[in-house]
């Protein structure tokens, strides 16, 4: 394994756009990664929904940081 030490994470997109909870939900993901990660190389914020990861100590990661934009 090239990276055995990493988080792989992705976009979340809410498939149930008729609820309102869910419509929610998806509001404020949006909202907190347009306020955190508005300058995109400094981000700060990802949200855990979404996320895989081998059984490591996660405290002791190193975070590199890439950020892809939706369009």
């Amino acid at each position: 394994m090239e990276t055995p030490h990493c988080l792989i994470g992705g976009l979340t997109v809410n498939a149930l756009p008729d609820n309102i909870y869910s419509t929610g939900s998806q509001q404020l993901i949006d909202y907190l990664y347009s306020y955190y990660n508005a300058i995109g190389d400094r981000a700060e914020f990802f949200s855990s929904q979404n996320a895989g990861f081998e059984g490591i100590n996660i405290p002791k990661m190193q975070v590199q940081r890439y950020v892809s934009r939706r369009k």
